[in-house]
Order: structure tokens, then C-alpha cells, then sequence
């Protein structure tokens, strides 16, 4: 099987991307247990 060459950067990018990612759906979790706790 050939090996593709991935751009330059790519590697980084992926990382950050991921970070984002782990942030934002940390900051879901979050929005939706402030909203459960305002129904009890």
C-alpha cells in the first residue's frame, strides 16, 4: 500500500482541532447541567 504525504502543518492542525473540539463539548456539558439544575 503507498503512504500518502500529508501537507505540511497537517499534524498541528489535527491537534488544535482536536483541543477545540474537547473544549467545546466540555462547554456543552456544562450549558446543559446549569440548564438541568435550573429545573430542580
Amino acid at each position: 500500500m503507498a503512504r500518502i504525504e500529508l501537507p505540511e502543518g497537517y499534524g498541528p492542525f489535527v491537534e488544535a482541532l482536536k483541543a477545540r473540539i474537547h473544549e467545546v463539548q466540555l462547554r456543552a456539558a456544562l450549558a446543559v447541567n446549569r440548564e438541568l439544575l435550573t429545573l430542580y
